[in-house]
């Protein structure tokens, strides 16, 4: 759902519209130190209602929407086409994904969707994937160097898709990055974090720098993911080279990191402590991590939705919402779904409205 520019969220003919929602990138002048933190706002804002129900509805499932507006949900390894306008379900017939999970899912500039990585019965995945939805199928593309599950996939503004670290099998993890090319379908090296990672975030910059936080480190003599980690990176695309970018005020793994209008990055949840709800701001300009204000619900937090507002939403796995605004760098509570539990996606409709699809419920969330 969740860390592109607003610009690749929208359709064509909303291009306009994006224009006016994609603010020019703010010099280092416009993003003086954070306000004292003020405690959550007032007043529970924003409703939901119930949606058509998925015919798969247990499982792994991803939400991306494509350019005709309609939402694509890859599940368990079958794919479904959700329309948000006259609320309907539709199963795409074959070939199918073969049970693949847990893969990331990017929209390319060209339309089309790339599956990188997941895992299923043979071991964690290299080979990629390609949604075409003028035809509404799959086919294979180039293949990584490396299986990876719990990884990352960033698209840049080159077109290019950055893959970042990830688990390769049951022993360890790796701390390569690869580069997918959709113009030749193959991918490249990009370098090396300073360390192995899964279970972290990646977002990018106005710069076209992408910021790498928190994650977990792990080995064949440590208990998987037993070691969540505070430090941060920046990838450098002109030099496909890695720099450390500070450290975070905690430890966190999976959890959620969301790039603001202002250029900032905010980062939650991911603590050991459920009830521990910090959150921290990466200011790119002055390359420092700041305190942000606390959520006003407990974690785990599960997506960061950012509205056409510049307002954040932040859904935890009870299907409680939070809703942040920058202006006053506060939380106020937002109305808690009815139906969404555990493990969901979120993508933002071209309406404006939040969709959530989890297990055996959808439902759509209005400002």
């Amino acid at each position: 759902m969740h860390k592109k520019r607003c610009l690749y969220l929208l359709v064509a003919g909303f291009t306009s519209f994006a224009v006016g929602c994609q603010p020019e990138e703010p010099s280092a002048s416009d993003t003086a130190p954070l306000e004292t933190r003020a405690a959550a706002l007032e007043g529970v804002v924003g409703t939901w209602s119930a949606n058509a129900p998925q015919a798969q509805s247990t499982g792994w499932r991803t939400a991306t929407l494509l350019d005709s507006g309609l939402v694509l949900s890859v599940h368990d390894g079958s794919t479904e086409l959700y329309n948000p306008y006259s609320d309907t379900w539709r199963g795409l017939v074959g070939p199918y994904l073969f049970g693949r999970i847990r893969g990331t899912v990017s929209r390319l500039p060209s339309g089309k969707v790339l599956l990188a990585g997941g895992t299923m019965s043979s071991g964690n995945q290299n080979q990629a994937m390609l949604f075409d939805p003028a035809t509404e199928s799959w086919s294979s593309t180039g293949s990584m160097a490396q299986g990876r599950v719990e990884h990352t996939a960033t698209l840049l503004d080159s077109g290019l898709v950055l893959v970042v670290g990830g688990s390769y099998n049951l022993r360890g993890q790796t701390a390569l990055a690869e580069l997918y090319d959709p113009a030749t379908g193959t991918w490249s090296g990009a370098g090396a974090l300073p360390e192995e990672l899964s279970v972290h975030t990646a977002t990018q910059l106005y710069s076209g720098e992408v910021l790498v936080t928190g994650g977990t480190h792990f080995d064949s003599f440590s208990y998987p993911f037993s070691n969540p980690r505070s430090a941060a990176y920046l990838f450098q695309p002109a030099t496909k080279t890695w720099t450390p970018a500070g450290n975070m005020s905690r430890t966190r793994m999976g959890h959620v990191a969301i790039r603001l209008y202002s250029g900032n990055v905010l980062v939650a949840g991911g603590t050991a402590d459920v009830n521990d709800t910090s959150s921290d701001v990466y200011n790119p300009y002055s390359h420092q991590w700041l305190a942000g204000p606390s959520l006003p619900i407990s974690g785990p937090y599960v997506s960061a939705t950012m509205l056409y507002s510049g307002e954040v939403l932040v859904l935890n796995s009870s299907g409680q919402g939070a809703l942040y605004d920058a202006s006053t760098n506060a939380w106020r509570l937002a109305a808690p779904a009815q139906q969404v539990r555990g493990d969901f996606a979120t993508v933002l409709l071209q309406t404006g409205q939040v969709l959530a699809v989890g297990n055996g419920a959808v439902e759509r969330y209005t400002r």
